[in-house]
């Protein structure tokens, strides 16, 4: 299993290939799939090594989901509803195609609060930067 600072190297890792996109692309507007799923992993990344230090392997995202909000030590009720709310956002920009896509643009403000939160509570709670 995974151990945090496993987790942590994976969620800096995305971040720096979400900055190497952004020097070629507009991985935000034009590829903002892409970009929400990126930074979906990296919010999972963070969660997971907090569950990690406790212990905690969620096998796959039903376990995970579920698991946030049983262990209300670890996170959040807000904590747990927005990650709840990146997977969601997430899902959704893993099977849209085509002009639906565009509908995710309408989301990132939603998806960039959400995940500043989850970020923000894991380092002043837990001392997890990325």
């Amino acid at each position: 299993m995974p151990q945090k600072d496993s987790h942590v190297n994976q969620a800096i890792r995305n971040l720096k290939f979400i900055d190497a996109g952004a020097q070629c692309y507009d991985i935000v507007g034009e590829y903002c799939e892409w970009y929400m799923t990126v930074k979906f992993y990296t919010a999972l990344h963070l969660i997971d090594a907090v569950l990690a230090i406790n212990q905690f392997h969620p096998s796959d995202h039903k376990a995970r989901n579920t698991g946030i909000f049983k262990l209300k030590t670890m996170f959040s009720l807000n904590c747990a509803k927005r990650y709840h709310e990146l997977y969601n956002f997430s899902k959704k920009a893993r099977y849209l195609q085509g002009n639906a896509i565009n509908s995710l643009k309408q989301d990132l403000n939603d998806f960039e609060i959400a995940f500043e939160e989850i970020k923000n509570e894991i380092e002043e709670k837990h001392g997890i930067k990325i």
